[in-house]
């Protein structure tokens, strides 16, 4: 159960922030460099092969200007974050 759950919740976020790359105009490499994390473990964990860690997410959201709650998935977010998300208000 852990397991599929981990598989949902990496999926879940690399497609979260392919999605806030291409919102922001930033590259994979771009986002590589800036945060540290090699390019090749990068594209592993947005593919959802590998999750990313807590400080994976914050270092991502800040180089990226986005809120970290946007790279959460809504079974981790307040009631208020989720309606929030699910009304497009950032």
């Amino acid at each position: 159960m852990y397991h599929v759950r981990m598989s949902m919740t990496a999926t879940w976020t690399g497609s979260a922030i392919r999605a806030a790359l291409a919102d922001t105009g930033v590259s994979q490499k771009a986002l590589s460099d800036t945060t540290g994390i090699p390019y090749p473990t990068l594209r592993r964990k947005l593919g959802g092969h590998k999750g990313f860690t807590l400080a994976e997410l914050l270092v991502i959201a800040e180089a990226m200007h986005v809120h970290p709650s946007v790279l959460v998935p809504p079974q981790f977010k307040t009631s208020t974050e989720a309606s929030r998300d699910l009304s497009g208000v950032a």
